[in-house]
């Protein structure tokens, strides 16, 4: 069992997540000190599982639907706005059909509604029930899911911009790509007239400890971003 595993294990095991779902922590690149610092041991309540296991009377009522939609929701808390049901399966280990399956069951519990936006897909009913979801998520589980979330919305096309929000929400592990990828937000966030977005993502990606050289690229665009 790695570190990773030992920060988080019980988590998993009290909220009832299968195999699948648990090796997404394996499957991220994150490293185990960061997270095991930041997520001490957990006191469980009087019937074993740990506060945010249990929850708030709407998660209560989500796993009575199946941890499937436990899943659903925390991934789709974690994309925040609005989601489709195929990026949602991404980062919750689910298949397509279990995961259309799931959000007809949210929709029917009026927990998710059709987005406003056409072709926008799903989004919560009320600002309130995400924020209580994304309260419920373990921390290290909600910073692997993050990371995840950073590769998915990536490769989904959705821009560095996406990804780098994801990406400030969890600690730097040293990754070259990492700095690619918030540097390419930067470069964004100018375009669109928004260098205090990009000083945000620059002053990240030197949480990554890039080597020197890059570091030095890295100090030169903070310098010249306008104010």
């Amino acid at each position: 069992m790695t570190s990773r595993q030992n920060a988080t294990g019980e988590n998993f095991a009290a909220a009832e997540i299968d195999d699948g779902f648990a090796s997404l922590l394996e499957a991220s690149s994150l490293g185990a000190p960061h997270v095991q610092a930041e997520t001490p041991p957990i006191p469980a309540d009087v019937s074993g599982r740990p506060p945010h296991a249990v929850g708030s009377g709407l998660m209560q009522r989500l796993e009575q639907l199946g941890t499937a939609t436990a899943r659903y929701a925390w991934a789709a808390a974690v994309l925040g706005a609005s989601h489709s049901t195929e990026l949602v399966a991404a980062i919750a280990v689910l298949s397509k059909e279990e995961a259309a399956e799931t959000a007809e069951k949210l929709l029917a519990a009026r927990v998710l509604t059709e987005s406003d936006e056409p072709g926008s897909g799903l989004e919560f009913i009320h600002p309130l029930i995400a924020t209580t979801i994304y309260q419920t998520i373990p921390p290290a589980l909600r910073i692997a899911m993050h990371f995840v979330a950073s590769e998915v919305v990536y490769a989904a096309g959705l821009g560095a911009t996406t990804a780098a929000r994801h990406l400030l929400e969890v600690p730097g592990e040293g990754s070259r790509e990492v700095v690619a990828r918030l540097r390419e937000a930067a470069r964004e966030h100018l375009r669109a007239g928004a260098p205090e977005a990009a000083r945000r993502v620059l002053c990240r990606a030197l949480q990554e400890l890039p080597p020197s050289e890059e570091r030095a690229g890295l100090l030169h665009e903070l310098a010249t971003l306008p104010t």
